[in-house]
């Protein structure tokens, strides 16, 4: 017997799965664009009211990359922590659940639930240790987008003084500090994916054992005579963790990238704490 209304009901529930992930976007996408829009204005008002004192002192290019890089970071804490971050979570506890309720296993759900842990802390401590290289990277990118733009605006004075060569060795060593920095950012990250899939992989070793030992137990206890013992319940322990750690996997990477939105947002809020020096 081919069993064609589960398969068919297998492929429909995937299709709807994606189909609603698009509608979330869609839906939340007002959402955000109003939030940029209203960070956007209130950014180019504040700049724009400040005294002429500041802008004759400001570094432009500074001030732009320090702009655009608060205002998208306000965009990427919206669309991570509410679109990735919460449903996550959500789907995490629920298989917790089909481990304790369905295969009657505390022990799967135990281990899912410590890993799950584990996985957060070491995401976060390591996140956390990788924030000083962000906070690098920033300071030199904000240093050579500086020079580069300053030194354009100002290229008849330049040419006046023939400092061609000085103000391109002095971009030229910026842009290395900067991908130094960037180079340590990197390699953080590896060091943090590493540190996940270990957890990851440890996790379903661990699972596997409990589903395939549990199986044997059911084939040759006497208790058991009489039931069938399906292989697709380790095959579904698989499964499962596989859709526990698919948006697990991705956690890091939104714990990162809210730990930058908020560094980055956090230049942007000194920059929008200077006040006016006449009103």
């Amino acid at each position: 017997h081919v069993p064609y209304r589960e398969i068919a009901l297998y492929a429909s529930l995937k299709f709807l799965s994606v189909g609603l992930q698009q509608l979330q976007k869609i839906v939340y996408l007002g959402v955000k664009q109003h939030a940029f829009s209203e960070i956007a204005t209130t950014t180019f008002r504040h700049l724009h009211t400040l005294s002429l004192d500041w802008h004759l002192q400001k570094k432009m290019g500074q001030v732009l990359r320090i702009m655009d890089r608060g205002i998208a970071s306000a965009d990427q804490v919206m669309n991570y922590l509410v679109l990735y971050l919460l449903p996550s979570i959500v789907q995490a506890a629920i298989v917790f659940g089909i481990f304790y309720v369905r295969f009657n296993s505390a022990e799967l759900a135990g281990v899912a639930f410590l890993s799950f842990v584990a996985y957060v802390v070491v995401t976060i401590k390591i996140t956390m240790w990788r924030k000083k290289f962000r906070k690098a990277t920033n300071r030199h990118d904000n240093r050579y987008h500086d020079l580069a733009t300053d030194s354009l605006i100002n290229f008849e004075t330049v040419k006046y003084f023939a400092n061609e060569e000085y103000e391109i060795g002095r971009f030229r060593d910026t842009v290395r500090q900067y991908q130094k920095h960037n180079i340590a950012t990197q390699a953080s990250l590896a060091l943090l994916n590493s540190a996940q899939q270990l957890d990851i992989q440890a996790t379903a070793l661990i699972a596997l054992m409990i589903s395939a030992t549990s199986i044997l137990h059911r084939t040759t206890s006497t208790e058991y005579e009489g039931t069938t013992t399906k292989i697709g319940d380790f095959v579904s322990v698989n499964a499962y963790l596989l859709q526990l750690y698919a948006p697990l996997s991705f956690l890091g990477t939104i714990y990162s990238t809210v730990v930058q939105a908020f560094v980055d947002m956090g230049n942007l809020s000194d920059l929008l704490v200077v006040s006016p020096d006449v009103k």
